[in-house]
């Protein structure tokens, strides 16, 4: 009887032990759950919050890209009320010089072209008497024909070293037969016998030996009192 009860109070003692030992297990199982939980929530947080400055941050950015888009809209509109303005300008400006270049053919073919020619008549005889100083003051070229003009002292060489004489076989006016960007030009076609000098220069090649056509524009200059000769191309 007595090993009965022994035994029945050592399955007792094993059960209570097992018991606690279970207890405890749940209990550290249950506290590294809370644990985890709480980490958990806090690196929640700290998502959330990090997402919240990040859409703050995005909500920012919008809000600076609409302003310049407003801004770029308005220099847009802008610029295109300066561009019509500008077109509108220059349509009033093409008209004026359209009138203008009308007035001045008319004039021309009522009174002549011979004061206008003799610019270039003058320049031909100038070379010719070998007085270059004065054919160079002859010629004053427009920014816009894209002629480099030589200094004096080149011009005096490359002529009198180049050509011994130069005549004018032909000189047209042409008021109409030009392209229509060269409109308001005053334009000759010229046809020059050129006599190359004798061990001529190979370099200058504004003139080869015998006929040469050229195109010369002439404009006048305030400044001088006088026609003068604006630029001197091979094609127009």
């Amino acid at each position: 009887m007595k090993k009965l009860v022994l035994i029945v109070v050592w399955l007792l003692l094993i059960a209570v032990f097992v018991v606690l030992n279970y207890l405890i297990w749940d209990r550290e199982n249950k506290e590294k759950d809370i644990e985890s939980l709480e980490s958990l929530n806090a690196s929640n947080s700290s998502s959330i919050a990090a997402l919240g400055r990040e859409i703050n941050n995005l909500e920012t950015e919008k809000k600076r890209m609409e302003s310049e888009i407003f801004d770029l809209k308005k220099k847009i509109s802008d610029l295109e009320d300066a561009n019509k303005k500008i077109e509108e300008d220059n349509k009033k400006n093409l008209e004026i010089i359209q009138r203008k270049n009308e007035t001045i053919y008319t004039l021309i073919q009522q009174s002549g072209t011979k004061d206008i020619e003799k610019a270039i008549i003058n320049w031909v005889d100038s070379i010719n008497a070998g007085n270059y100083d004065e054919a160079y003051k002859l010629i004053r070229l427009r920014p816009s024909s894209n002629q480099v003009l030589m200094s004096p002292k080149e011009f005096a060489d490359n002529y009198k070293n180049s050509i011994k004489s130069i005549k004018i076989e032909s000189m047209e006016f042409l008021p109409e037969d030009i392209l229509d960007n060269k409109k308001g030009d005053i334009v000759f076609k010229v046809q020059f016998i050129i006599e190359k000098s004798e061990g001529f220069d190979r370099s200058f090649t504004d003139f080869s030996e015998g006929l040469n056509e050229r195109y010369i524009t002439v404009d006048y200059s305030k400044e001088m009192e006088q026609w003068m000769i604006s630029g001197i191309f091979t094609a127009y």
